[in-house]
């Protein structure tokens, strides 16, 4: 932990409210993304009600997030007292394996963000791009023919699905 290595203790105050500014952050996150990239459906066969989600809620991302999230709390101090998570943690170590696994879990989760400011990044500059061709094609500067390669190129360098879903 670079907090124990590297800083003394009177800066344990500083990381529990960054770690506590993290975890809602990552609380509003998860919400957001529930809300935004999930459908809700409610089936009627028969007369019966069935409640049914499709998208991020409930999927291999919102419980890799919800494990990120709850991995947090046992930074906290007053969170893992609350929720006596702390029983966890065996004499104070934070070395044992659920939180870890913790740890690994937000490894992955960074990555992913690294993907998906990746992913941004790209789109931005295809945008610049059509833009810039838009005003070359007003110009009369470039022909239908030339504003075709372009599209193919860019049809090329696009993410796979499996890279768009992350």
């Amino acid at each position: 932990d670079l907090r124990v290595k590297y800083f003394e203790a009177p800066a344990d105050p500083t990381f529990e409210i960054l770690n506590t500014l993290a975890f809602f952050l990552f609380l509003i996150e998860l919400l957001l993304n529930s809300w935004a990239k999930t459908e809700f459906f409610h089936k009627l066969p028969n007369g019966k009600t069935k409640f049914e989600a499709r998208g991020y809620f409930l999927s291999f991302f919102f419980f890799l997030d919800l494990i990120a999230l709850l991995s947090i709390i046992l930074e906290v101090e007053w969170m893992a007292e609350g929720t006596q998570m702390n029983s966890l943690l065996q004499d104070g170590s934070q070395s044992n394996v659920s939180f870890r696994a913790g740890r690994v879990v937000r490894m992955i989760r960074l990555v992913r963000l690294v993907k998906l400011y990746k992913i941004t990044s790209q789109r931005r500059r295809e945008k610049k791009m059509l833009e810039d061709l838009k005003i070359l094609v007003e110009q009369g500067r470039m022909g239908a023919h030339e504003i075709d390669g372009h599209f193919h190129k860019m049809q090329h360098q696009k993410q796979s699905k499996v890279g768009t879903d992350l």
